[in-house]
């Protein structure tokens, strides 16, 4: 293929499958793909409506500004839903919903306004499961003004899930710059210890997770206390119950390293996730 360049034309050249550069569509290129430039939301649609939208307006919201990215959020959310509910009527999807800033630049953008795409999967709600996990000191997870941001800049995880599955297990935890634990490869942490439920604060570098958030709020109108804090790995040790959430569902840990834990089951934070 002859490609013929201007002096002020960029050219994006995608390796295909017979081994050769062949030039593709610039939007193939964005600055979602060159830096990680932007976030998403993992979300359930029900085939009615996403759940948690709320939850997931506000943390989108927050993300953007973090960033500093120009969008409607509420507005592109209900948009968004509104496809999903004529193009999918009755259909269980988990839709990833990316979000990245639509401008040309190196490092620096010249614009902030975002543009969107959509990945979307069928989804098959998986009951809880036990789990072995082992706490990773090797891929921290680090303090930046977006480390509670689900961005698109996701290195520590894959490497942490990399690790994860070297080590033969099930989940790895994660721990943040100080040493505090963060949360899990793709889940954020709870435990429990004498009646009172425990989770890493959002100081700790973790996302700050709508499962978290609706687990939380479930807690506390059952009248449990829920503190959030700055923990170390000892603590999580001395737990009685530990579990994983996501938007997803939950996921018990059955044992972290050589320690057990109990796995009863807690239906009323189960049923939160039931579609």
């Amino acid at each position: 293929m002859n490609i013929h360049l201007s002096d002020n034309e960029t050219c994006f050249l995608f390796k295909s499958k017979n081994g050769q550069f062949d030039a593709s569509p610039s939007q193939l290129a964005n600055r979602a793909y060159l830096y990680g430039d932007g976030i998403f939301e993992t979300m359930i649609f029900t085939g009615a409506e996403i759940r948690f939208g709320k939850q997931h307006i506000s943390r989108a919201f927050k993300g953007c500004t973090t960033l500093n990215i120009e969008l409607k959020v509420e507005q592109a959310f209900q948009d968004v839903e509104q496809y999903l509910k004529e193009k999918f009527p009755g259909k269980i999807l988990r839709v990833r919903w990316n979000i990245y800033r639509d401008s040309v630049g190196k490092y620096t953008p010249v614009s902030h306004h975002a543009s969107e795409s959509l990945i979307l999967e069928a989804f098959t709600y998986t009951p809880p499961q036990q789990k072995s996990a082992f706490i990773n000191k090797q891929f921290v997870v680090p303090n930046l003004p977006w480390s509670n941001c689900k961005t698109l800049n996701a290195l520590v995880y894959v490497q942490a899930g990399i690790s994860r599955k070297k080590a033969g297990m099930d989940e790895v935890i994660l721990l943040e710059a100080k040493g505090n634990v963060c949360e899990a490869g793709a889940s954020n942490l709870f435990w429990k210890k004498d009646g009172v439920f425990y989770s890493p604060c959002l100081t700790s570098s973790c996302i700050e997770g709508v499962g978290r958030a609706v687990v939380m709020e479930k807690l506390q109108k059952k009248g449990y206390s829920v503190v959030e804090g700055e923990f170390k790995p000892s603590e999580i040790m001395k737990a009685d119950l530990v579990f994983t959430t996501n938007v997803t569902g939950i996921h018990y840990i059955e044992k972290i390293n050589s320690t057990e834990f109990n796995i009863e089951p807690i239906e009323f934070i189960e049923n939160l996730f039931v579609i």
